[in-house]
């Protein structure tokens, strides 16, 4: 699947190709955050997250719409992963979408998988 280029930047990071975009979240996400989201795909249509920006540290999460992912089973619905901080103001830099995708590609410890809220999922007990 393609996606389009209109309205979005471009960026190569580690030789595979992105597009990246800022936008007004027309239905804000269940945690306090700046009313704006970075947007980040391959244009391959593979990868996809969304990183709502403002969030608390606390609940600090992306949400995952593509099947790559530093997580395996991504892809269909939706998941969302505690993240560190990438962007702590209202500029989003290409350096910071870099970091952002490396974070994302990044095959070390496996995040916090939480809900909506930012909390992290109940773990069944075992």
């Amino acid at each position: 699947m393609s996606v389009s280029r209109k309205g979005k930047r471009p960026i190569s990071v580690d030789g595979r190709q992105y597009l990246w975009w800022v936008s007004q979240d027309w239905e804000p996400p269940y945690v306090p955050s700046a009313g704006t989201s970075l947007t980040i795909v391959d244009t391959s249509g593979e990868f996809g997250v969304e990183y709502h920006l403002g969030q608390p540290s606390d609940v600090r999460h992306l949400v995952v719409t593509g099947s790559r992912f530093r997580v395996s089973g991504c892809g269909g619905r939706h998941r969302r992963f505690l993240c560190p901080i990438v962007v702590d103001g209202p500029a989003v830099t290409p350096s910071t979408v870099a970091e952002l995708i490396r974070w994302a590609m990044d095959r070390g410890e496996d995040p916090v998988e939480v809900n909506y809220l930012g909390l992290p999922l109940s773990q069944p007990a075992g």
